[in-house]
């Protein structure tokens, strides 16, 4: 019985790591995710850009989206 409790601990432990690493990993994307975003506006901002628009399928007509 003694073998099948250690394995369990082995488990949980791997779970856990793997849990911890996960949750790492993904705040460090984020960061990275925010960064990128930062460095996309500012660079809009030097080329001067407005904004974006699209085009309204049933209408044809262009519509202002966002900055």
């Amino acid at each position: 019985m003694k073998r099948g409790e250690d394995a369990d601990k082995i488990v949980t432990i791997m779970f856990v790591v793997l849990s911890v690493g996960a949750a790492i990993f993904t705040h460090v994307n984020q960061q990275l995710r925010v960064e990128i975003a930062r460095l996309e506006v500012e660079r809009l901002n030097q080329t001067g850009l407005i904004g974006w628009v699209r085009l309204d399928q049933e209408t044809k007509q262009l519509y202002f989206v966002r900055r």
